[in-house]
């Protein structure tokens, strides 16, 4: 092959490149309606984005606002304890719960909580219940799971029962279960999302606060009309029908009680019993 050819294949093969290089903008040109419509939907939904975050900077408390609140909260709770009594909380349980106040303070029936466990853990006799675990499960509860907890505690225990809706079939001997632990406790204390009471208690029973006890029932007379109030619920006679109607099955509704245990009492005691509404109450 003669040299001649040689440079010819090279001018060749460097004019292909240049015109790749040259078409190049063409293909980005092409492209760029694309990417521009991506780009505003980024910009569309950073600004949504920048939106729904900016209130958050405002619910963060910062030290001042929880001194603002923590003060006056403590007082109300202390006003009948002996001033000898009342000494500095465990940096243990003071100091998570104040810092888990930055985010939870924004939320009334939380920071209560948080409030009454300060006032247990700065009175001499009440300061050993105070457990450094319960700040822990604090921060684990949702704002409907403390007014949950918080009606729970003050209930009769014929109030403290849920209903399981069971789907059995005779012909497969199976059984399956269609809804666990319902109970109409949620509706009772005021919870917005009422109808997640189910998860709700098995938070609960997670933390060991409560323990749900399955086939077992009260055997009086009130808890009888409470399990009939909970088994004639919309939310269970759905399941039934659908049982009956769509999956042909035999629908089977099991009974169950809430019982709380004794950490569970020990963790009301310190954080749900209301020091300041006992002394409302006293007088």
């Amino acid at each position: 092959m003669s040299p001649m050819t040689d440079e010819s294949k090279i001018r060749d093969a460097a004019d292909a490149a240049r015109g790749l290089l040259e078409a190049a903008p063409i293909y980005e040109d092409a492209l760029q309606p694309g990417a521009q419509q991506v780009g505003k939907a980024l910009e569309t939904v950073g600004k949504a984005v920048n939106l729904a975050l900016a209130p958050i900077g405002a619910l963060v408390w910062g030290f001042k606002k929880i001194e603002e609140w923590v003060v006056p909260a403590l007082e109300a709770r202390l006003l009948t304890t002996p001033p000898e009594r009342i000494v500095t909380p465990p940096p243990l349980i003071a100091g998570p719960a104040i810092e888990a106040l930055r985010f939870a303070g924004g939320e009334e029936s939380l920071r209560d909580l948080y409030a009454n466990l300060l006032a247990t853990a700065m009175d001499t006799e009440t300061a050993h219940t105070a457990h450094p675990a319960f700040v822990e499960m604090l921060r684990q509860l949702s704002p409907d799971e403390a007014k949950l907890l918080s009606h729970i505690s003050h209930a009769p225990n014929y109030e403290l029962c849920f209903v399981d809706v069971v789907a059995a079939w005779e012909d497969r001997q199976a059984r399956s279960t269609m809804l666990t632990h319902f109970s109409t406790l949620a509706e009772a204390a005021g919870c917005a999302f009422s109808d997640l009471v189910t998860s709700y208690l098995d938070n609960l029973a997670r933390l060991r606060i409560v323990e749900l006890k399955e086939n077992v029932r009260w055997a009086t007379d009130e808890a009888k009309a409470q399990y009939e109030a909970v088994s004639s619920h919309p939310r269970v006679r759905e399941h039934v029908t659908r049982i009956e109607q769509f999956d042909k099955g035999i629908p089977e509704i099991v009974k169950g009680c809430i019982e709380i245990t004794t950490l569970g009492r020990q963790f009301i005691a310190s954080c749900v019993d209301d020091r300041s509404m006992k002394v409302v109450k006293a007088e």
